[in-house]
Order: C-alpha cells, then sequence, then structure tokens
C-alpha cells in the first residue's frame, strides 16, 4: 500500500508539471488528454517497477546486494545476476532490448548476449536450469500478489 501511495503522488505531481509546462506554453490542456497522459505515465511507471522487482527477485534468491549487481564489474556472482536478470525482464516485459540494457547502463547487444547465454546455460547446465525454474516461480509469485494488491 505504501508503494501504492508514492506512486500515486508521483505521478501527481507529473500531472501537475504537465500542466504548469502547457500554462506556460499557453497551450491549452483538455481534461481527456491530461487523464490519457496520466495514464500513459501510471503505465510506463508500472512497466518500469515491473522491471525493478524482477532484478530485485534475482539478487534475493542469489544472496546479491541489488545496487552492487548494476555495476559493471566482471565479477562472476554479479554477472549471473545481470544475465538472469536480461533474462527474466525479456521474458515478462515488454521492452526493447535498448531499455533492458539502460537499467543496467549497458547496451543492446549486451542485452541480447545475455539472454542468449542464460538460455545457453540452462540447456548445459541442470543447476543453473534449477535456479532460474526457482526465480521464474519467485516472479510469477509476486505477480500474482502484485495483482491482488491492486485488484482490491
Amino acid at each position: 500500500m505504501i508503494i501504492v501511495n508514492i506512486e500515486l503522488k508521483r505521478i501527481n505531481g507529473q500531472r501537475m508539471a504537465i500542466f504548469k509546462t502547457n500554462v506556460t506554453n499557453q497551450e491549452y490542456l483538455s481534461l481527456k488528454r491530461s487523464r490519457r497522459i496520466v495514464k500513459d505515465l501510471k503505465e510506463q511507471s508500472r512497466k518500469n517497477r515491473k522491471i525493478e522487482v524482477i532484478h530485485e527477485i534475482v539478487c534475493e534468491s542469489l544472496d546479491l546486494d541489488k545496487d552492487i549487481s548494476k555495476n559493471k564489474k566482471p565479477i562472476r556472482d554479479y554477472l549471473v545476476a545481470r544475465r538472469l536478470s536480461y533474462f527474466f525482464m525479456k521474458k515478462y516485459c515488454n521492452k526493447s532490448l535498448s531499455d533492458m540494457g539502460d537499467f543496467f547502463n549497458q547496451d543492446h547487444a549486451t542485452a541480447l548476449y545475455h539472454i542468449r547465454k542464460a538460455k545457453e546455460f540452462s540447456e548445459l547446465y541442470s543447476s543453473f536450469k534449477l535456479k532460474m525454474d526457482g526465480i521464474d516461480w519467485a516472479i510469477k509469485k509476486s505477480q500474482m500478489e502484485e495483482h491482488l494488491v491492486f485488484s482490491i
């Protein structure tokens, strides 16, 4: 509930910023247009939150700090966390490779590389496949909980 309240406050702030911009530009902002812009902002915010949640779940399941894993350091554990995060972002989020790469300050080619390597590792190593299955289950569980919170 706290996350929802924070998001609503942020969205209301964005709505006011849109209104101020249009007033200073002396443009007419209809209520219908304003609602559409706010709806688009909510959807974009929800998708970005989904990426963050996936990364948090991956890091939590591997017992890693999520902030450190965003660094470009080639430490094996953090590399695996980024690899799995890219794989599940591709699976559950409707984002481009560039958008996923931007989350880790990397480019689209790196995102594609990690997605392919995650698929390859899951076919070669059964232990990696078991990790992926556990993370997949945790992500599905969190999506169900999120759906229940927003449906109330």
